[in-house]
């Protein structure tokens, strides 16, 4: 009941998320309680995810995270299901879309989209008239592309 997961900022191209906590290991006869905090930095790749940076830290727990950290729980109130934000989920499809058929990196999909007021067509007719006059800077691109 000590774990806590926070995701303080969840982007299309980016996701941070921090797991912290008390814990000990019962196989040790008088383990020490300790505490930690875990945070990632998470980035779409391929069909998938990848961690591209990941910090540890790891520490003897207070007094205070011990008393708190091993309680037993207390009933909640029945919370609502969360509806899903189907526009912003048909945002997210939208840039993978317009990714994949552009060859640009999502991130700058995104860019191409929210400034034709995510209008595919139209997004995908400034590309193709900025891609034919050059006019697109080689990093939009992954590295692997000409």
């Amino acid at each position: 009941m000590s774990f806590e997961v926070d995701v303080p900022l969840a982007e299309a191209t980016l996701m941070l998320v921090v797991v912290s906590g008390v814990y000990s290991q019962i196989a040790d006869r008088n383990p020490p309680i300790r505490s930690f905090k875990r945070t990632m930095i998470i980035v779409p790749e391929g069909s998938g995810y990848c961690i591209t940076n990941e910090q540890l830290y790891l520490t003897n727990a207070t007094v205070d995270q011990i008393k708190k950290a091993f309680k037993e729980p207390v009933p909640k109130e029945p919370q609502p299901a969360a509806v899903p934000n189907v526009e912003a989920q048909q945002k997210e499809a939208m840039v993978l879309k317009f990714s994949e058929a552009s060859g640009m990196l999502p991130c700058y999909s995104l860019q191409c989209l929210e400034e034709n007021g995510w209008d595919f067509d139209k997004a995908a007719t400034v590309f193709t008239k900025l891609k034919a006059e050059n006019k697109i800077p080689p990093e939009y691109f992954p590295a692997s592309q000409p």
